[in-house]
């Protein structure tokens, strides 16, 4: 078992006393496995250790490029192990070199799982990943709407796990990637017969009608709206979340043109009036004076 004094400790499972502890440079969270008398565990000094069993002397360690959480799994002389340099390693289990490496977009703190020559497991990329177990390429992989952090379980077909999205899912072990759900975006406030467009999913489509729509898998998407000549849309950008159904986004678009501003043009015109009024007031003023001057003795 690991420990967070750095130490990975073997137990007498009679009465609990010490066999042996093997000291790592740093906490070990990894879950041990143990095949033929080797025991398999990561630090988060970065390395993945193998172990005799017996007597807990190194047999070989292999560095990652970070902390290793994930516990490893082993399956026909191979071990599977996450890192939190965004990798899922297979190594050798009697060597511990490199079969293969594959990258994801985040840490693989989730541990391995291997069914049928394909390994499961999770990255903070939001994904779960299969990959075929012999070459580490990609099978497919599908997207969670957060980091998978959660360690597969596979049975009957299905890959059960939880996901920081709050959700626990069971998807189709083979190829869940082709399940797509319909996105559509809804207009109001255009008038007939005038153009619109829609880019999301790297995508951009245009219609004269009411409605656009795509089709996507699971998975968070950015969207971008082109508004008609002398119409403003909202909203103009944002996010969809696709979540196993159909999604409906209204767009309004609002006329630019603006109605005659018949109260500024009352203003104006009251104004005018006023100032006119003014005018004549004082020329008659002006004009009373200089005929009361006129008429002085």
């Amino acid at each position: 078992m690991g420990s967070n004094d750095n130490n990975v400790y073997a137990l007498n499972t009679a009465d609990g006393s010490l066999v042996w502890k093997y000291p790592t440079g740093n906490v070990v969270i990894s879950s041990p496995a143990v095949v033929n008398g080797i025991v398999y565990i990561g630090s988060y000094d970065s390395n993945i250790y193998a172990l005799d069993a017996f007597t807990g002397a190194l047999i070989w360690n292999y560095t990652t490029g970070s902390a290793v959480a994930s516990s490893p799994a082993v399956a026909d002389d191979l071990v599977y192990v996450g890192s939190n340099d965004d990798n899922i390693y297979a190594l050798d289990a009697a060597t511990g070199a490199v079969v293969w490496n594959y990258t994801t977009g985040g840490d693989v703190a989730s541990s391995p799982a291997v069914a049928e020559c394909v390994v499961f497991v999770g990255s903070y990329d939001k994904k779960v990943y299969a990959l075929d177990a012999s070459s580490g390429a990609l099978l497919w992989s599908y997207t969670t709407l957060d980091k998978v952090i959660s360690s597969p379980a596979v049975a009957d077909g299905a890959v059960y796990f939880g996901s920081y999205d709050h959700l626990v899912y069971a998807i189709g072990a083979s190829s869940p990637s082709s399940q797509t759900y319909q996105v559509s975006f809804l207009a109001s406030g255009l008038p007939q017969g005038a153009s619109w467009t829609v880019t999301f999913n790297a995508q951009t489509k245009s219609n004269t009608t009411d409605t656009i729509v795509f089709d996507v898998p699971n998975g968070v998407y950015s969207f971008s709206i082109t508004s008609s000549i002398d119409y403003t849309a909202f909203p103009s950008s944002g996010t969809v979340t696709v979540n196993s159904a159909n999604f409906d986004q209204q767009i309004k678009f609002n006329s630019t043109i603006q109605d005659f501003p018949w109260l500024l043009f009352a203003s104006l015109f009251a104004g005018a009036i006023l100032f006119l009024l003014t005018i004549m007031a004082i020329v008659l003023y002006r004009r009373k004076n200089r005929d009361n001057f006129g008429c002085a003795r």
